[in-house]
């Protein structure tokens, strides 16, 4: 496997990335990128959207923003119904003391600025939550709880569900299977040891039965911000600022992980397109300064 055609789609025209772009993923028609932007240190991210074929200078357009929070790692559900708050996000801020609000938010596409509500999960109210992933019918979200570094499942009417993390891992960010919604992978480790996301491996779990390792098992692999391909075949992940590619088979460790990146700075976040043809994400530009890239996946 490969990458080809690997090219940036934001930010183009321009000597020097001045923005840092981050953490993006598709429309359910696959001709649009969303994704989150830092235009200062002072403002909040706000999310922007750019063509796949973006070959024009700034061609990136406003999507959405809030002037209480900032807008991050979203995924937009390509089966919502239409007119149906389609893209879920992260919103950050910060309480009277100083302390990080992390909360789930809905979006409905076209929604004006401030228009997303959060999605109220009770015994939640306190918790760092992050990285929301939509199940495949758009009904459900899997959701990471950094407060207790467990995975849950959640209605969009903020209903839970189920834990999904056993009782001995901790995990970080997580996909769903589109093809098979009882399976699961996600960043994390076991449980005891101290979380550090710098040693995350990349674990797979089918329903309640016990995860087993996916990536690596070699003394300093690690993986992290795992992605599903649409059909379930492969796995895309980030170790060590680079992207990698995996097919997802059994026995898991015998099965050769792909890097597939070789950016002199960080590459991270993948998303596959709706057609599983093509990955973004996003890679570092300068010292502060990131954009989003993409390119052809060559099976």
């Amino acid at each position: 496997m490969q990458l080809s055609n690997i090219r940036p789609l934001t930010q183009l025209g321009v000597e020097n990335a001045i923005y840092t772009d981050g953490r993006p993923c598709f429309s359910p028609d696959g001709d649009t990128i969303l994704f989150e932007r830092w235009i200062s240190k002072t403002m909040p991210a706000q999310f922007f959207t750019v063509s796949l074929d973006n070959t024009f200078i700034n061609g990136e357009t406003y999507f959405y923003y809030s002037d209480t929070y900032g807008c991050m790692r979203a995924d937009w559900s390509w089966n919502a119904p239409d007119f149906a708050p389609a893209i879920a996000f992260t919103g950050i801020s910060k309480d009277a003391s100083n302390r990080i609000v992390s909360k789930i938010m809905l979006l409905t596409p076209g929604g004006k600025p401030n228009s997303a509500e959060q999605i109220p999960i009770q015994n939640y109210t306190e918790s760092l939550l992050s990285y929301p992933a939509w199940y495949p019918d758009g009904k459900f979200l899997l959701i990471a709880d950094y407060t207790s570094h467990n995975l849950i499942k959640v209605s969009n009417k903020g209903v839970l569900v189920e834990t999904i993390t056993p009782d001995l891992f901790m995990s970080g960010m997580g996909t769903v299977m589109a093809s098979n919604s009882n399976i699961v992978a996600f960043a994390g480790q076991p449980r005891k040891i101290t979380y550090n996301q710098n040693i995350n491996q990349i674990w797979y779990q089918d329903g309640h039965q016990d995860p087993e390792l996916l990536s690596s098992d070699k003394k300093g692999d690690i993986g992290r911000t795992p992605w599903f391909s649409p059909d379930g075949t492969h796995l895309t992940f980030e170790a060590k600022g680079q992207i990698y590619l995996k097919p997802v088979a059994m026995p898991f460790q015998h099965v050769k992980s792909t890097q597939v990146t070789n950016a002199s700075r960080f590459a991270q976040h993948t998303k596959f397109s709706p057609d599983g043809k093509t990955l973004v994400w996003a890679q570092q530009t300068g010292e502060n300064c990131s954009q989003i890239y993409c390119g052809t996946i060559e099976y």
